[in-house]
C-alpha cells in the first residue's frame, strides 16, 4: 500500500502538468479577451496608476502586441 501511494505522489505532479491547460494574455484589465484575427494585428498602449492615501505609483507604457 505504501509503495502504491508513493508511485501516485510521484507520478501524479507529471500527469497533472501534461493535461494541464492555460490561458494567457496581455496584462492590461480589459473586457476584449478575443484574438485581432487571422493575419492581422491588435496593439495595445495602456497606462497603469495606483492612487492610495499616503503612496501613488505609475507604470508607463505597458504595450502589448498580439499577431492573429
Amino acid at each position: 500500500m505504501r509503495r502504491l501511494l508513493l508511485i501516485f505522489l510521484l507520478t501524479f505532479p507529471f500527469l497533472a502538468g501534461v493535461f494541464a491547460r492555460a490561458l494567457g494574455g496581455p496584462p492590461f484589465i480589459t473586457d476584449d479577451p478575443a484574438p485581432p484575427g487571422n493575419h492581422h494585428w491588435e496593439i495595445n498602449f495602456g497606462w497603469i496608476a495606483n492612487h492610495n492615501p499616503g503612496q501613488s505609483y505609475y507604470e508607463i507604457p505597458d504595450v502589448g502586441t498580439n499577431y492573429g
